[in-house]
């Protein structure tokens, strides 16, 4: 449902942030989300992208996985030798056979919209940006597009973080992930890390994001 963010401004990009530990950063469209009409693909198809990002460097990795996002990531960066630690930010860290909507309780979340093979977000803004600036929520908001019901159904092959270091965030004010549902996922990871914040830290806290990203960065 949600396209990777964007800095509002260059003094609030995450490369700005990052860039004093020598961090460079790249984000990524992943398939499964797309206007109504387009194409719909599935989760292992956002994978696949996720690997050819990935392999086009031979630099060493550290991959920032945020909300549905963490499942393609964990579906296939085991498979890169550079990619040293994953980061869980509210996050769905799912073993193999697990799907998001079976993490979610079999059953799809009230502010779900399911039309067909698309879902959208009901009350966005008080489910991914409720301590978010309202000029940002509003931004933010401005560019989620629907997300493929697929991805939401296919169960993983393979779990990266039992072959990876990971940090799972937890977002204790998350309305989307609830806060039990992280808890219980962040004991998959190696250590974990606590933020009082909703369901999108890069825009109301990314000082606190980028410092914990960076603490995770001096262990390599």
């Amino acid at each position: 449902m949600k396209r990777p963010t964007e800095a509002l401004d260059p003094q609030l990009s995450g490369n700005d942030r990052l860039a004093p530990s020598g961090l460079n950063t790249q984000t990524i469209d992943l398939p499964s989300v797309a206007a109504e009409g387009q194409p719909r693909f599935g989760m292992h198809d956002d994978a696949e992208v996720v690997r050819g990002l990935l392999s086009r460097t031979e630099w060493p990795l550290i991959v920032v996985a945020h909300s549905y996002g963490a499942i393609p990531v964990t579906q296939v960066v085991h498979e890169l030798p550079n990619v040293l630690h994953v980061v869980y930010v509210a996050a769905f860290q799912l073993d193999v056979g697990e799907t998001l909507l079976g993490a979610a309780g079999g059953e799809i979340p009230s502010w779900w919209i399911v039309n067909e093979d698309i879902v959208n977000a009901d009350r966005a803004a008080d489910i991914f940006y409720n301590d978010v600036e309202p000029r940002a929520a509003a931004w933010a908001q401005s560019r989620l597009l629907p997300s493929s019901f697929a991805a939401f159904t296919e169960p993983l092959t393979a779990a990266a973080w039992r072959n990876i270091a990971s940090t799972y965030i937890i977002c204790e004010r998350d309305q989307a992930v609830p806060l039990h549902a992280q808890e219980v996922m962040a004991q998959r990871a190696e250590s974990m890390q606590r933020i009082s914040t909703g369901h999108s830290p890069m825009l109301s806290q990314p000082s606190e994001l980028a410092e914990i990203i960076n603490g995770v960065a001096t262990q390599y």
